[in-house]
């Protein structure tokens, strides 16, 4: 099935995180995984945690999410704090040094890609803020590229009757900020969260005007 329509159904207990890295007690761990890719590795989970906090460290990915609840503070280097709420999406990349602490419950829709050989040149931290997303005037905006170009972010407001293409072989994960879409024959609604898998090439089209972001990997 090319689209994949994401929810909190059906969460299990997750693996615990590694002891060496957490500054505090070992949180639950609850998720999901939606969609697995060996070429390109990609996956896509849902992912929740009780109160936790983390050492300073990196990763090999990049991480695009989706926060559906709760809040949480990243720690870095070169900007100091910042906080990211429910609502708000981020992208983290590889070799960004960070620190995780949150003190309340979260959930969140994830996309994890990790890209062949070396990360350079380094990437910083980017939050892609609900009221700014929202509020947005006219016309597709890049929000954020990986180094190699094969992981983008992007805006796109649609007219009604508008459509953009999904092309085959491509993974991507998405949130409608605002409108209505449909995908094949499902129609999404405002607030809705969804991925679309490599196997077919797709067509989005608006009912309404509509606001997207969506994150690809192709």
């Amino acid at each position: 099935m090319a689209l994949i329509k994401l929810d909190l159904d059906n969460l299990v207990d997750r693996p615990p995180l590694d002891p060496a890295i957490l500054n505090g007690p070992s949180p639950r761990i609850t998720g999901r995984t939606f969609l697995t890719s060996a070429v390109p590795a990609v996956t896509v989970v849902a992912w929740g945690a009780s109160p936790y906090a983390i050492h300073a460290k990196t990763r090999p990915d990049y991480e695009f999410s989706i926060l559906l609840r709760g809040r949480f503070t990243l720690s870095l280097p070169e900007i100091g704090d910042e906080a990211i709420a429910a609502g708000d999406m981020f992208v983290l990349p590889p070799t960004c040094l960070y620190r995780w602490s949150q003190s309340e419950p979260t959930m969140k829709f994830a996309l994890s890609y990790r890209p062949d050989g070396e990360v350079s040149p380094a990437q910083s931290f980017t939050p892609l803020r609900e009221a700014s997303l929202t509020a947005s005037g006219s016309g597709e905006q890049d929000l954020f590229t990986s180094h190699d170009g094969k992981m983008v972010v992007k805006q796109v407001p649609l007219a009604a009757g508008a459509e953009i293409a999904h092309s085959k072989g491509s993974i991507a994960i998405g949130k409608l900020i605002s409108g209505s879409i449909s995908i094949e024959s499902q129609v999404l609604q405002s607030g809705d969260c969804f991925a679309l898998d490599a196997a077919d090439d797709l067509k989005l089209q608006a009912h309404t005007e509509a606001n997207l972001v969506i994150c690809t990997i192709g």
